[in-house]
């Protein structure tokens, strides 16, 4: 089990073993074997074994949460022999996209390679991390926070193909497939999904032009819902405008121009869309305001939209339900305020 390399925070793939023997080469049997790393997080499991018939103990290695080199040591208890030493290397690698919630993530690392599980549990078993897709490459993911039946995910691959998935409570991803259909490659991708509904999700093509699949029964995606309906593979949204980010929420969406503008769609019970309430806005619609953003944001259940000003500071409007350091219930409106 010596010299293996590994990520910090998770087991190493093979057992430590050491071998107790006399001055004769004999096994020593029944001797207990002591197991401890000086590295911030590491775990031996376990951290104390007892030799069998043939002098053997074993334990597996989680390694702590450094880069490069780290050792375990493994000490005969109440006899002065010296330690033997095993060496591990640490290395992480760089993931240029991750999305998670509870309580699953994903990660799309800087080669492309799709992994998703659970994090690892110090004295848990090791976490489940496995790549997905077999030889793909990705470019984005995005997972649906949806514990009761397994988060949904949908990942943009290099050939721009959309391939969606759920990731179980227990970090195993099953049903990957690919969204049938003709369109674009797609980047800047957002989703959301509550309890047992089907997610929504929306992204942008190269020229800016907002494409959405999923559930659309409340105008989610800017056109004619119907009940019970599942847009089946990224369909232009009811709009002419071009954007560069995109927000999808529970029951609606906000997406942001070039120059700034914000355009909402959806439900619009508290303002969200930046339109009079009570009514739906069925098709997109420019939130009237001088302020300029940089960001958006949508909450999933909130009823509430934000944006980050060019200029700097934080506009919300909708309900805002603390929004502004209070428990205020009273809704902000369909006007952004600071």
């Amino acid at each position: 089990g010596n010299s293996q390399n590994g990520t910090p925070g998770h087991r190493l793939g093979a057992e430590m073993v050491v071998r107790l023997v006399d001055q004769r080469g004999d096994p020593v049997a029944g001797a207990t074997i002591n197991f401890a790393s000086t590295e911030s997080g590491a775990v031996a499991e376990p951290n104390r074994a007892v030799t069998d018939a043939e002098g053997v103990a074993r334990t597996a290695w989680r390694l702590g949460y450094g880069i490069g080199s780290q050792s375990l040591a493994a000490t005969v208890a109440g006899a002065e022999i010296p330690a033997a030493n095993f060496t591990a290397a640490a290395a992480s690698q760089s993931p240029k996209y991750v999305t998670g919630g509870g309580p699953g993530m994903c990660v799309v690392y800087a080669d492309g390679v799709l992994r998703c599980g659970l994090p690892p549990t110090l004295g848990a078993a090791n976490p489940a991390w496995a790549a997905v897709g077999g030889t793909m490459r990705f470019n984005e993911v995005v997972l649906v926070d949806d514990t009761a039946i397994g988060m949904k995910g949908c990942a943009i691959a290099e050939s721009g193909r959309i391939w969606c998935f759920t990731l179980g409570v227990d970090g195993t991803v099953t049903g990957l497939a690919e969204l049938a259909g003709s369109y674009p490659m797609l980047h800047g991708m957002s989703g959301s999904g509550v309890a047992t509904h089907v997610p929504a999700y929306c992204a942008l093509s190269a020229v800016g032009e907002a494409m959405c699949w999923g559930r659309n029964d409340k105008f989610q995606f800017g056109f004619i819902p119907s009940d019970g309906v599942v847009v089946p593979s990224p369909t232009p949204i009811n709009t002419t405008e071009r954007f560069t980010m995109i927000e999808i929420g529970w029951e609606g969406g906000c997406a942001l121009t070039a120059v700034g503008e914000v355009w909402c769609w959806g439900r619009n019970r508290q303002g969200q869309t930046g339109q009079l309430p009570p009514t739906t806005t069925t098709i997109p619609a420019r939130v009237s305001t001088p302020t300029r953003f940089s960001r958006i944001a949508m909450g999933d259940w909130d009823d509430t939209a934000c944006g980050v000003a060019i200029t700097g500071g934080l506009w919300c409007w909708g309900l805002g339900t603390g929004m502004r350091g209070t428990d205020v219930t009273t809704p902000i409106g369909r006007v952004p305020v600071a």
